[in-house]
């Protein structure tokens, strides 16, 4: 995640995500125990929290309907990842594989036979739902995870035999690209 921040610094971060004036008592002492007040922890639980419709809104407070929060940043990220389709969950791990700071050309070849403009499709969703972002432009464009954390529970939730394959492939790649 990120420099955990002060309990009042969560408060007014979680009201803010909310969008309420303030949390209730409990909430607040849920999200300051869940959290730990790292702040990427914190958005994605209350992305999670208002997506699932269980963030009640009453007098400016908000406050929390139902009982169970993921307990872990790591439940978290592997919560969002499952939500992805099949294809994008490959690209993300092939991106996994690549490390930050791949370009389209390695991120094609570990696809196989992915066409170039259905991946640039995933990878603008992947944009927008904040896991990768990009950089630079034309030939000098590459691509990193928004947090390292999420790079780290995907690489580490694909199996070590895919791993070694995709670190084979991307070897075979570059090994062509600077010959």
């Amino acid at each position: 995640g990120g420099t955990p921040m002060s309990r009042s610094r969560v408060m007014v971060l979680g009201a803010s995500l909310a969008g309420a004036k303030r949390l209730s008592k409990a909430m607040g002492e849920m999200v300051w125990k869940t959290t730990d007040g790292d702040p990427l922890f914190i958005s994605l639980l209350f992305g999670d929290l208002a997506r699932d419709g269980r963030l009640k809104i009453s007098r400016g407070e908000a406050s929390l309907t139902g009982k169970d929060v993921p307990a872990t940043l790591i439940q978290l990220i592997n919560g969002h990842a499952s939500r992805l389709d099949e294809s994008q969950r490959e690209t993300l791990t092939c991106a996994a594989a690549l490390g930050d700071g791949f370009r389209m050309g390695a991120l094609t070849v570990l696809r196989g036979r992915v066409m170039p403009a259905v991946l640039e499709t995933e990878l603008q969703t992947l944009i927008e739902d904040d896991w990768i972002a990009r950089s630079g432009k034309g030939r000098q464009t590459s691509y990193s995870f928004t947090h390292r954390i999420k790079r780290k529970v995907i690489y580490k939730n694909t199996p070590d035999d895919r791993r070694q394959a995709l670190h084979k492939n991307a070897g075979d790649y570059y090994a062509v690209v600077t010959a």
